[in-house]
């Protein structure tokens, strides 16, 4: 009755601030909360997977899998992950329900699921917030997703702050548990820990490589490309 009202004339029920929040932003940005409405197709196949391969969080893939994997079976969720502008990077999940998704709502890799593209959901909502956030059925701006309740958590890089994309589980609502947004939070951190991981050995392998420089007298510092001193006499 809330999402009719406000979709109708404006009014403002009784929903979640940050719900409230995403739907003003949602209909700002001129999206369509009809059924007819899908989000829009932003790259092709070959284009996505090319973004995926080349993106910071594919060498993740498998480690989301393994936070996320034994849920999305048991429930018949799908596992995604965006990249920071929402595009829909990788999909898991049981096949019929990845089908379901694809037909139902244009839930597929190379899809734009910012709140200025499907409205408000988990992943473009955890973008705009930047913090984890759970969408349930009506709570979604667009009404054909309203079948459909979502979690998601942003993963930044432990280098720069920067966003990298989102880490999302997805289902229909009679499937969904109440805790799938810790889930995915403690995913999107676990994430943020191996990456974490991986600058310590890169960081490791520049001061090795360059540890005759440093040696020498007087005062030095090795940069990373960041601007993070790793090594300093």
């Amino acid at each position: 009755r809330a999402w009719e009202q406000f979709v109708g004339d404006g009014q403002v029920g009784a929903v979640r601030s940050p719900i409230l929040e995403s739907w003003r932003r949602s209909r700002a940005a001129g999206v369509d909360p009809s059924p007819a409405h899908r989000a829009p197709a932003a790259a092709d196949e070959e284009a996505t997977a090319a973004r995926w391969e080349d993106h910071p969080l594919a060498g993740a893939a498998e480690l989301i899998s393994d936070c996320l994997a034994s849920i999305a079976q048991d429930s018949g969720q799908l596992i995604v992950v965006s990249d920071a502008d929402g595009l829909l990077l990788w999909i898991d999940g049981p096949s019929r329900v990845r089908l379901d998704a694809a037909d139902s709502m244009n839930f597929v890799p190379g899809a734009m699921w910012s709140e200025a593209g499907a409205g408000t959901n988990a992943i473009g909502t955890a973008i705009a917030a930047d913090h984890a956030v759970q969408v349930f059925a009506a709570e979604h701006f667009n009404e054909v997703v309203q079948e459909w309740t979502c979690a998601a958590a942003p993963v930044h890089d432990p280098d720069t702050g920067r966003l990298l994309g989102v880490v999302h589980l997805t289902g229909r609502t009679k499937t969904v548990r109440s805790h799938n947004m810790a889930i995915a939070a403690a995913a999107a951190r676990s994430v943020e820990l191996y990456l974490r991981t991986l600058i310590h050995e890169g960081d490791g392998r520049l001061r090795s490589r360059y540890s005759d420089l440093l040696s020498k007298r007087g005062p030095r510092l090795l940069v990373a490309p960041s601007g993070r001193v790793v090594g300093s006499t």
